[in-house]
């Protein structure tokens, strides 16, 4: 997906708050977390993250984790969102509309995700930064948080 990264820019996607390039930054934003975090979740996780990438075409994302089998009946206690909610559900099954919150710094995000949630029905807020999305968290207790 994207435009692509060079060698240079490929080295500084996993460090916080780097950038691949100051043009990166001005021309699609970002604070320099996000692939901080997931290399963090990933480590975590026993596992790996890489990135395949050409200039000017594109990259691939890729991760392993090691994930241990459940045994017996094991419950997560309140979780965010099931796998096995309705909405996720192919076939076109619905929920009970809800309201959701999104948190997300990308505009171009907010929009397909609203789009994508708001033909199950729900109704959909939008935090454009984790402070903002505390605060909506806060006044509006949503349903759900994204």
């Amino acid at each position: 997906t994207g435009i692509g990264m060079d060698e240079v820019e490929q080295q500084k996607l996993f460090v916080r708050f780097a950038q691949g390039s100051e043009q990166t930054y001005h021309e699609f934003g970002g604070s320099g977390l996000g692939l901080f975090i997931c290399k963090s979740l990933v480590d975590l996780m026993s596992g790996t993250i890489n990135v395949s990438s050409t200039k000017g075409v594109g990259s691939d994302f890729t991760f392993t984790a090691s994930c241990p089998v459940a045994e017996g009946d094991a419950q997560i206690s309140s979780p965010l969102i099931s796998v096995r909610s309705p909405m996720l559900q192919p076939g076109g099954h619905r929920t009970v509309p809800r309201t959701l919150l999104i948190v997300e710094d990308n505009p171009i995000n907010q929009k397909v995700l609203k789009r994508q949630l708001a033909r199950y029905g729900h109704t959909c807020k939008i935090a454009n930064n984790g402070l903002e999305g505390i605060q909506s968290i806060e006044e509006a207790c949503p349903d759900r948080v994204f």
